[in-house]
């Protein structure tokens, strides 16, 4: 777990206030806990009532439950991106059969936490229901843009799938904006095959397939 999009003063106003208010509670649930000769031989393995065992559990808490909550922007101010997102790519590729750029139907899921976020990208024929590559990010950022709008940044590594005989592995670099009235991510992608193209994709469900196709 780390911190790179909390606000850091109010993180730290956090651990102290949450370290004075928790050490007085744990003194006293020890102190209980010492009484009894039987669950004191074993609490001295565990000591889950310390003050730094309960304060990390609230952390853990926020960071991957609480966050989402409006009543945690104070500390937390970034959008959540979790789910399964739907819609189509398109690519500078030139398609031989149609002498078009090319189409790809895209499926996007993300896990995202306070802390982290990591996408799964699937990519497949329009026509068919053929995954034909998928994508996974390798290093990802968040930034909130002047006018409120939330952006992700990531590089991705592509592996395409054994059937297909017109993509090769290769990695590339991302950015999508997120727009919560209508719970789309749009934006741009470049690779290092020279290619470049547009990613648009609508809000499904919160549901992860792991897959192109449900």
């Amino acid at each position: 777990m780390n911190f790179k999009y909390y606000h850091t003063e109010r993180l730290i106003i956090l651990i102290l206030s949450l370290t004075l208010a928790i050490t007085p509670l744990s003194n006293f649930i020890e102190e209980k806990i010492a009484a009894n000769k039987a669950i004191n031989v074993f609490y001295g393995y565990v000591g889950i009532f310390s003050t730094i065992s309960i304060l990390t559990l609230v952390l853990l808490l926020i960071n991957n439950y609480l966050w989402k909550f409006k009543a945690f922007k104070w500390l937390v101010n970034i959008t959540n991106l979790n789910g399964r997102y739907e819609g189509e790519l398109v690519s500078t590729f030139i398609d031989t059969t149609t002498n078009q750029q090319t189409r790809k139907r895209c499926v996007i899921e993300i896990k995202q936490n306070a802390s982290k976020i990591k996408l799964h990208s699937y990519y497949g024929d329009l026509n068919t229901i053929q995954q034909t590559s998928q994508a996974e990010s390798v290093s990802e950022e968040i930034i909130e843009q002047s006018n409120g709008i939330f952006e992700v940044f990531y590089i991705f590594a592509n592996s395409a799938s054994a059937l297909e005989t017109q993509l090769n592995n290769h990695i590339g670099t991302c950015s999508l904006k997120y727009f919560p009235d209508t719970k789309r991510l749009e934006g741009e992608y470049y690779n290092q095959r020279g290619l470049k193209g547009t990613i648009r994709v609508s809000f499904i469900q919160t549901k992860m397939l792991g897959r192109l196709n449900v």
